[in-house]
Formats: structure tokens, sequence, C-alpha cells
């Protein structure tokens, strides 16, 4: 029956047009009444020429192929009446094998989404589609399928869902395409209780945080600066997206004391510093989330929800991830991670510095 499954996801949206973040602009600029040509995603002199008559819109970065979603999206947030040029403003592409489970995803999603909007001011231009099944050997077709309508290159290997796929409750994964949800058979055969669907929403909000660090430092495709990955460090990145999941539909607040020595503590229970999360080239077990998700919430306190954002922002404008973290955190990454061995050791320390720029 899993065989079968396998090649019977359907799709319970309208289709996913191309990720084309030229062809978004081009449209704006259109409407704008800057730009005579075509909307077919070159990024040819004419744009260039057409987004210069632009009015100012603050922290734009320069006008490449790479960073055009970033202008299409900041211009809908100031000219309301360009975000019908967003893909994101057409329903998302989900595939799954159930009508409800396609209706709960959904849902989700926008949950999701409006947390972002109201919680955070962030809105994406760019589109995201969602795939979800019980069975792991669904993911790789449906991955296919939506590379396939976004004109993205195939994996070069199959996707891990051991990483993701529990025998008990619903894991994710994400990436420049997509994001991935992956349910217990238990689930699959009982329906979803209230548990699981709160769980579902949390893992959701992790995984769309990751959405969220793409278009912020515009790093789609992804890309590497001298032989590193220019989205990180690694323990940053998942680090606020384990911050967002703590905090999302719960009253959790980052000035909480007993907050601050629960996070701590779950910290220590690992001897990894944060040099080798970022070494080591991801994040994993129950230990290392703990690890980077109170590096992220000292940063947090200290500087607000927002500077964890503006930190992806400042890679987004071509800074690399010391540049962007000094001029975010008023420190170079190095130093941080020297002090954070401290800090997830003494509270007293850890209360300090949370409170020192407030």
């Amino acid at each position: 029956m899993r065989c079968a499954l396998a090649l019977a996801l359907a799709v319970w949206a309208g289709p996913l047009a191309a990720q084309d973040g030229v062809a978004c602009l081009q449209n704006q600029l259109a409407a704008l009444g800057h730009y005579p040509g075509p909307a077919d995603g070159t990024m040819r002199p004419s744009v260039r020429a057409a987004a210069a008559q632009v009015d100012q819109v603050p922290g734009l970065p320069d006008l490449r192929r790479r960073t055009a979603t970033s202008w299409c999206r900041e211009i809908g947030r100031t000219n309301p009446d360009m975000r019908a040029f967003w893909p994101s403003e057409q329903d998302p592409l989900i595939l799954t094998e159930a009508p409800a489970d396609a209706d709960l995803l959904r849902a989700t999603l926008d949950r999701v989404r409006a947390y972002f909007r109201d919680s955070h001011d962030i809105e994406l231009a760019t589109a995201v589609a969602v795939i979800g099944s019980a069975d792991p050997a669904t993911f790789d077709p449906a991955i296919a399928r939506v590379n396939a309508a976004q004109q993205r290159p195939g994996r070069a290997k199959p996707v891990d869902t051991t990483r993701f796929c529990p025998e008990r409750g619903v894991g994710g994964a994400a990436n420049r395409a997509y994001v991935m949800f992956c349910w217990s058979d238990t689930i699959a055969q009982g329906g979803w209780s209230p548990e699981d669907t709160a769980r579902l929403a949390k893992v959701m909000a992790h995984e769309y945080t990751h959405q969220v660090q793409y278009a912020l430092a515009a790093d789609d495709p992804a890309q590497k600066v001298d032989g590193a990955w220019a989205l990180g460090p690694h323990w940053m990145v998942e680090g606020v997206a384990e911050l967002v999941e703590w905090q999302f539909d719960s009253d959790r607040i980052l000035a909480d004391g007993p907050a601050l020595f629960d996070l701590q503590t779950a910290a220590r229970r690992s001897r990894l510093t944060l040099d080798q999360l970022s070494a080591h080239g991801t994040v994993r077990d129950s230990e290392a989330y703990g690890v980077a998700r109170f590096a992220a919430y000292l940063l947090a306190q200290r500087h607000g929800m927002a500077a964890l954002f503006d930190y992806f922002r400042a890679l987004g404008r071509g800074m690399d991830q010391a540049q962007a973290f000094q001029a975010t955190f008023d420190q170079s990454p190095a130093a941080y991670a020297a002090l954070f061995e401290t800090l997830r050791r003494d509270y007293g320390a850890a209360r300090r510095f949370g409170r020192e720029d407030r």
C-alpha cells in the first residue's frame, strides 16, 4: 500500500509558478510605469535602469539576480498594490495524500505566516511548497515534482528521511523550495490529536523560520564564500529557528527568569561549543539544539528578537558572517563563542548579559 501512496501524492492547491524574483520585480516595475519590457525573468540592463527609478526603499541590497526577490518583497511592503505580484500571494502548492491533511497543512501555514507578520513584521514574497506524509517513500518523488515546477535542479542524492520522520509525533525539514513534514503511523491511522496538531504548528514555525532566513539573506540558491556556506553559522541558523519554535503559540517571554534557567540547564547538558557546532556543519541531536537555542536566546534577550532577523538581513546586503555578527551584535562571533562558555554555566552572568542593553 505504501508503494501506491508514494506514487499518488495529490496536489491540493493551484499550480506553483517558477520561483523567479526577477519576473516579480519586472511586473512591479512595469506596474509602476518604469519598465516597458517583458516579465521573462531575465536580468537585463533595462531592469536595473527601471529599478533605479523606484523611490528609496530602506535596506535594499545591490540589485542582481540573487537579490531580485528582496527587491520584490520590499517594494511590495512599501507599496501594498505591488504585493499582487508576490508568488506568495498565490495558493501554496501542497503535496500530501489526503484532503484533510492538506487542509490542516494549509491552515497551519496560514497561522505561521500570520505569526511572522504580526509578531516580527516579516512577510515573504517567495512561495513555499509544503510536502507532508507518514510514508518516507513519498518525499523524493514530491521533491522532484516541486523542483521541476520551480525549474530547479534535482537533488544529487535521496533525502535522508531518518532525520525528520519520527516513530511518534511530527518531524520536519526545510530546503529553499519547500518545507516537509513527516508524521507517525499512529497519526496516519488514528487521526490528528490536539497535541499532534499543536506540535505540527510548532514544527512548521521552526521550518518556516528557515525560509525567512533564506529570504532575508538572499541565499537562494545556497552559496559559498571562501569555501564556507554563506548562511551561518549553523548554531545561529538552528538556534533562531529553535527559539521561534519555543515561543510560537505560547506565553513564553524572553525576560522570564525561569525560562532563562530552563534553557540554560538544557544548554549545559552538552559539552559541544558553538565553534564545534559550526565545524560539524549541522545541528542534529537534542543536546546540540539546546546549545544553539540558548545561544540565540541570550542574543535576543540583550538585543531584542528583531536583531536575530537583522543579522540575516545583513548577510543579504553582502556582509560575511563575521561582518554581519559584528554589525548586529557589537562583537565578533569568536568573542561571543568564547563568552558563551561562561554564560551557559553561570546563571548570574547570563542574567547580566541579557540586561546590559536594556
